[in-house]
């Protein structure tokens, strides 16, 4: 019953977008294209699966009926159907309007009960000198900052900040930012879409309209304490993160210290050419950075999703049929031989850049082969996020370099 979903791309089309999608595979509509989800239980864009026995229906619709074995039983414990991620990509052909996104108390009094909008933004691509806005300069303080809106003068108050590709930005809930033009990005975030624009350069839409501002409560989120140092010119917050890379023999290490079995009590393993940059540590989301020029094994144990979003590459995944009652159709099913000569049934299903796969908790173990670079997003519960942390900082690694709660 159980397999890796893929989904129909959720298409938006605000007046900042264009046509670079493309350069990841997209068949776009026509015109400008801003936005594609790729994995959403968010009314605004519900994610449709595209293969297999519950295609055509929503990923909501799928957790809603079988939660525990889509999501893992700890995860559904805490969020229930709510599935707490959008992922997404954004082509910013032009620059986005200057805004803030509130925290989950705010989102939750303010805006009907919903999640506040921490994200963050892997550059893919970006044209020379591309840079966003993260911040504010040094001394901008509430009654600065309204002023500088009432008096249209509200770029003068903004930190730029230079971008390149593979850059890793944090935006928590409360930071005043924009994508700026000539950037391709994927963005994971708090499945959440309320923004309140504060600045929008004065454009107008299609109906020839200026889009609504959204100042007072915007001026109630906004955390002022994100500025340049007036006299180091440095942030008084981190602006880009390197992540932790780990390799081969690292990543093999933190396996065992997850406990990853496999159904015959054997270490799941294979990172040959592969290695692991860990992004993101938090209760929001987790994500990681694989880069492989042959592939890898990996388990879910039974206890979480894993979602893959490729950056770049092509490959395909291969899973036990057996673990489910049936396999998708459009599925190659292949004989193979294991250690003590049985044959097991096998599906493989292939995979190229742009393209989001969701494998459900209950698929157990699988692995994916190619030359490919992709984003693991996943939750992960709070022992076992804690014991991750723990054995990164007694290696010596530097946990300011990924995005906790601790360096919002």
């Amino acid at each position: 019953m159980y397999y890796p979903f893929k989904f129909r791309e959720v298409y938006k089309n605000y007046i900042w977008g264009g046509r670079n999608l493309e350069l990841l595979g997209k068949i776009l509509p026509e015109g400008k294209v801003s936005e594609s989800w790729e994995a959403s239980c968010h009314e605004n864009g519900l994610s449709v699966i595209d293969n297999g026995e519950f295609s055509g229906k929503t990923l909501y619709e799928v957790i809603k009926e079988k939660g525990k074995e889509i999501l893992g039983e700890d995860i559904y414990k805490i969020y229930k159907d709510k599935f707490p991620i959008l992922i997404k990509f954004i082509d910013a052909n032009d620059k986005l309007s200057v805004q803030v996104h509130p925290d989950d108390e705010y989102a939750k009094k303010c805006e009907n009960n919903s999640l506040g909008k921490n994200e963050i933004w892997y550059i893919i691509a970006a044209k020379p000198r591309s840079r966003l806005i993260c911040g504010l300069k040094h001394g901008i303080d509430k009654e600065k900052f309204k002023r500088a809106c009432d008096e249209e003068k509200v770029e003068d108050c903004l930190n730029y900040i230079e971008v390149t590709k593979g850059d890793i930005i944090n935006i928590p809930s409360g930071t005043v930012h924009a994508i700026g033009e000539g950037l391709l990005i994927a963005e994971v975030q708090q499945s959440s879409n309320v923004t309140y624009r504060i600045y929008d350069y004065n454009r107008r839409d299609i109906n020839g309209n200026k889009r609504e501002l959204n100042l007072n409560k915007a001026l109630e989120v906004i955390n002022f304490s994100k500025t340049r140092n007036k006299l180091s010119n440095k942030p008084t917050f981190k602006e880009k993160y390197k992540g932790i890379r780990l390799s081969e023999n690292e990543i093999n290490s933190l396996s065992a210290v997850n406990s990853i079995k496999s159904k015959s009590n054997q270490e799941v393993s294979g990172y040959k050419n592969t290695t692991i940059t860990y992004i993101s540590l938090n209760k929001h989301f987790c994500v990681k950075l694989y880069e492989t020029s042959c592939g890898f094994k990996e388990s879910t144990k039974g206890e979480k999703f894993h979602i893959y979003t490729f950056i770049e590459g092509e490959g395909t995944i291969i899973y036990d049929k057996s673990q489910g009652k049936s396999s998708p159709q459009g599925e190659k099913t292949l004989t193979l031989e294991n250690n003590g000569g049985l044959t097991t049934n096998k599906t493989e299903e292939t995979f190229t850049k742009g393209q989001t796969i969701f494998i459900p908790a209950c698929l157990g173990e699988y692995e994916l082969k190619g030359n490919f670079k992709a984003l693991n997003i996943y939750l992960e519960n709070e022992q076992k996020l804690n014991m991750q942390l723990d054995y990164l900082r007694k290696r010596g690694y530097n946990l300011d370099e990924i995005i906790t709660l601790d360096n919002k």
